[in-house]
């Protein structure tokens, strides 16, 4: 099935982590409050943000798109810090971002190694200390684990 993705997904969190290969499709922004308390703040200029962007709908749309264009105008740079399939989407936001002086902060490195990653890291290591660069067939692996059970990771 081929289907047409055009949906955004944000989320928010604190400390978040990601698994699989979710993490090279993300782009973090990090929020960094001016002072500790944030929450406690009511001196902003727009009190309420849901009426402000319904009566000023039209207006934040026409200054989003007026930025897009000047980036497309300016020949879209790009900020290209990888090469998976997400890369020219994340290096065209990361340009956008800071073509307008703007900034996602955080890093890819923040979000590059998930918890799964780490496991995967650990295991194909410790492949490589028993098998080094030797090919292997499942069999092979199935074999040294019959053989040395749990052991087989502190094998030679």
């Amino acid at each position: 099935m081929t289907a047409r993705n055009d949906r955004l997904w944000l989320a928010t969190g604190n400390n978040a982590q990601f698994g699989g290969d979710l993490g090279r499709r993300l782009a973090v922004a990090a929020l960094d409050p001016p002072a500790a308390g944030h929450h406690l703040r009511t001196d902003f200029r727009i009190k309420n943000l849901g009426e402000w962007m319904q009566t000023h709908r039209g207006e934040y749309l026409a200054a989003l798109l007026t930025v897009a264009r000047g980036w497309v105008n300016a020949g879209r740079p790009t900020e290209n810090t990888r090469s998976d399939d997400y890369a020219d989407w994340i290096g065209g936001v990361r340009g956008l971002m800071s073509w307008f002086d703007g900034s996602f902060g955080g890093s890819s490195a923040e979000i590059a190694v998930s918890s799964e990653d780490e496991e995967w890291h650990l295991f194909l290591v410790a492949l490589f200390k028993v098998f080094g660069s030797t090919p292997f067939t499942t069999k092979d692996l199935v074999d040294k684990i019959s053989t040395y059970g749990a052991g087989i990771w502190r094998q030679p």
